[in-house]
């Protein structure tokens, strides 16, 4: 996944499904802009590529600092509910393998999250949403509401017609998801799984000849 496609292709996405625009707000330090870094956040991108390719216990402790630094994101940066609304930590995680690997490999995986966190931030909830289950077949799965109609509504544009309404997970919805995902080569769930979710919303536009590439 091509770095321009978050900060390019994501940014209309969701400015197309109207959720909010503001963004991050500026890091705070002392006088002179130095602030102390805790945990994960402070080792490198070469580190942190290291840590991935080895696949041990250390991955847990960048999912639990990005756990905690999303959510003090989310505290601290106005028109805001949640910065991250439907990307799982694997997910970041993956996203910042992609980020760490574009730069220099002394630079700082805290530095490299900020980078990604602001690419992002056009898909944030920019208030609260209710939680809801969805069920398709024998799979289920937990997802803001609000996430949902964003879903019925890039559906919509991507020429996969669904009625957007009340928050009831609808067969059309499902139905629509499958033929979008077979559309792009995606496993077909008939739900807004991670995958799908990342094409839908970083990746529009496309056949499945053109899945994962904005070229």
């Amino acid at each position: 996944m091509p770095r321009r496609s978050l900060s390019r292709i994501g940014s209309a996405a969701f400015v197309a499904a109207g959720l909010g625009l503001a963004g991050l707000p500026a890091l705070s330090a002392d006088a002179d802009g130095n602030f102390a870094i805790k945990g994960a956040g402070v080792q490198t991108c070469s580190k942190f590529l290291a840590d991935w390719d080895a696949a041990g216990q250390n991955m847990a402790l960048y999912a639990g600092w990005i756990e905690g630094y999303a959510t003090g994101l989310n505290q601290h940066t106005e028109n805001t509910y949640d910065l991250i609304p439907w990307q799982t930590t694997d997910t970041l995680l993956g996203m910042m393998r992609l980020y760490c690997g574009e730069e220099h490999g002394e630079t700082r995986f805290i530095d490299r999250f900020v980078a990604l966190m602001r690419d992002l931030a056009p898909l944030r909830l920019a208030a609260r949403s209710d939680v809801g289950a969805i069920r398709h077949g024998d799979r289920a799965m937990i997802i803001y509401h609000d996430v949902l109609r964003a879903v019925e509504g890039r559906l919509n544009q991507e020429g996969f017609p669904v009625s957007a309404g009340d928050d009831v997970y609808t067969r059309d919805t499902a139905l629509a998801l499958e033929a979008f995902q077979q559309q792009r080569g995606l496993a077909v769930t008939g739900l807004p799984d991670q995958r799908t979710l990342l094409e839908l919303f970083l990746n529009p536009g496309n056949d499945a000849d053109g899945a994962g590439s904005t070229d």
